[in-house]
């Protein structure tokens, strides 16, 4: 049966801007409770007025997804006040198009950490909340370069097929609880990120983040008895589904 959206908790991740704006501007108008954390406090705020406007429920919270105790104190804090976390959207992210040769360790740091590092620590915190309710979803967003990756960025490629691996491995883990796993590889999305790339297509035909929120509805509200779902769109869509 379809699942009703409406009341529950969601936290999206890298909320200030991009796609992670979007999830909660769009998120928060169907009346669920979102829950966004971002670096960028004056984006995050200036978000949460504009939701507020509208009448959405929206809380922002400045946090770093590479500070591990940070995270810890955030779910907490989250339990707390709403006893329960019904969606996490794994979003933030970070690329940086720099020659492989000229690299740096902070380079190689920040994007493994923000990429890889930072949705194994929140979902570390989330997953218990999950478990001991028997319920609760889970969208992680990859990128197409986890599959087809580019001579240009092997490190962000790298980092996004970490992160796939992982997200397969936690819809195995957590399949017995009820809880499903969304895995999104996005190919073409008209973000900041992705404007400084290159395309074989016209930035028209890039995928909004408002349709990419409309995507993610549907999966969370379908009701399928599938736990991990795995979606492509470069702009076109590729579902692949596991038992």
């Amino acid at each position: 049966m379809p699942v009703d959206l409406k009341g529950q908790v969601m936290i999206v991740t890298g909320a200030s801007k991009g796609l992670g704006r979007g999830l909660c501007k769009y998120f928060s108008n169907k009346g669920l409770n979102v829950i966004g954390i971002a670096r960028d406090e004056e984006k995050g705020n200036s978000l949460k007025e504009e939701i507020e406007k509208s009448g959405g429920s929206f809380e922002f919270h400045k946090l770093d997804i590479r500070d591990f105790e940070g995270i810890k104190e955030f779910i907490k804090k989250v339990e707390e006040k709403w006893k329960r976390i019904d969606i996490l959207v794994n979003n933030a992210a970070y690329v940086d198009w720099i020659d492989f040769c000229d690299l740096k360790k902070e380079d190689i740091d920040i994007q493994i950490d923000v990429n890889l590092k930072g949705p194994i620590y929140i979902t570390r915190f989330v997953a218990p909340m999950m478990m001991k309710a028997k319920a609760g979803q889970i969208v992680n967003i990859t990128s197409i370069r986890a599959w087809f990756t580019h001579g240009d960025n092997g490190l962000y490629s790298a980092s996004k097929h970490g992160f796939k691996a992982f997200s397969y491995s936690m819809a195995k883990m957590l399949r017995d609880y009820n809880i499903k796993v969304h895995t999104l590889r996005p190919g073409g999305m008209d973000t900041d990120i992705w404007q400084r790339g290159e395309y074989p297509y016209k930035r028209e035909q890039l995928m909004s983040p408002e349709e990419v929120s409309e995507i993610i509805e549907n999966i969370l509200k379908s009701g399928s008895t599938t736990v991990y779902s795995d979606i492509t769109f470069m702009p076109f869509v590729e579902l692949h589904l596991m038992p």
